[in-house]
């Protein structure tokens, strides 16, 4: 299948750096959104551990990005193979499920995994949150975002999800970002189809 021949295709090269550069290089080619560099830097690691939980879940979050869900699948599933109670990864892999069609339920199922065995799961939170809003399950949102941060945080996603109902929605318009909070995710710089948006994209 797909992940077999690239992890096949993976060994060479997998001298030039050990399995923590790999790593390192795959995670800074991530942060600058260079996928296809960080995917290269994964493979090469995962083809030093092919049943590396760390590897699987980066390479998860890549294709994700990449929208090749099925790959995605791959990963995640072979990440909790190892690993079956990993909060993170239950959260990263419902947040998989939300960015497909048709996919709440199981997103919803899996974030609720994750976040019955760990309840202070702030990312769990906020992506579960997400979907309720996509949802239009206001309240339930809106109980979630402050469960996970603080009271501005939630008001601050909420004005983005829902601006006619937010209690912040008036105060925001008038002042613009004057009310946004410190640590709060930033407002986009263009916002399509808002109620559709995750946390991931909310950030």
């Amino acid at each position: 299948d797909e992940l077999k021949n690239r992890m096949a295709s993976a060994q060479d090269g997998t001298r030039a750096t050990t399995f923590e550069g790999h790593l390192r290089q795959g995670n800074q080619a991530l942060g600058a959104n260079r996928l296809e560099e960080a995917q290269r830097e994964y493979e090469k690691a995962l083809a030093m551990r092919p049943n590396d939980p760390d590897c699987h879940h980066r390479l998860a979050v890549v294709a994700d990005k990449q929208r090749k869900f099925g790959l995605a699948d791959d990963h995640y599933e072979a990440a909790l193979k190892v690993r079956p109670r990993d909060p993170n990864l239950l959260s990263d892999y419902g947040y998989s499920f939300s960015l497909r069609g048709g996919e709440d339920q199981r997103a919803e199922a899996t974030l609720n995994e994750g976040l019955s065995i760990s309840p202070s799961h702030k990312g769990a939170m906020a992506n579960l949150g997400a979907i309720y809003a996509k949802q239009g399950r206001y309240e339930e949102a809106l109980t979630m975002f402050r469960r996970g941060g603080s009271e501005a945080e939630a008001q601050h996603y909420m004005v983005q999800l829902f601006p006619q109902r937010s209690p912040a929605a008036e105060a925001f318009a008038q002042n613009g970002n004057a009310n946004t909070p410190r640590n709060a995710p930033p407002m986009p710089e263009e916002r399509p189809d808002l109620r559709g948006m995750t946390a991931e994209q909310l950030k």
